[in-house]
């Protein structure tokens, strides 16, 4: 079985949790594959895992600070909606392709925004 069919399969089976980036997480961990792989950000299923996990909040508002964007600009440029920031904070995760319109819009790998990763 190739990584697509693996990876429907893994989502099939998580889709009823309503938390999409979360089964993608764990397809990408159970495959052992990065999950910008899954996602069409990379042609190649390889990645480093990270030595000190984190979570998703952490990486993305530290990045924000870093690149010296706030909140509003990237929620205006990002067509995003403030209450979707909002839930981030608290932990939630954003939908797969908000998620690659993160990506590419900081410039790191989905894997470094997820925590999966160290390399962006």
């Amino acid at each position: 079985m190739d990584f697509l069919s693996n990876f429907v399969d893994c989502l099939n089976d998580h889709l009823a949790t309503n938390e999409i980036s979360a089964s993608v997480i764990k397809c990408a961990d159970a495959m052992h594959c990065s999950a910008d792989y899954l996602l069409g950000l990379a042609d190649s299923p390889e990645y480093t895992p990270t030595s000190a996990p984190t979570f998703f909040p952490e990486r993305l508002f530290a990045l924000l600070r870093t690149r010296g964007v706030t909140q509003y600009r990237l929620a205006a440029d990002c067509g995003l909606e403030q209450s979707a920031i909002s839930k981030w904070k608290r932990g939630k995760l954003p939908k797969p392709e908000t998620l690659i319109l993160l990506s590419e819009y900081l410039r790191c790998s989905a894997d470094w925004l997820l925590g999966r990763s160290d390399l962006t």
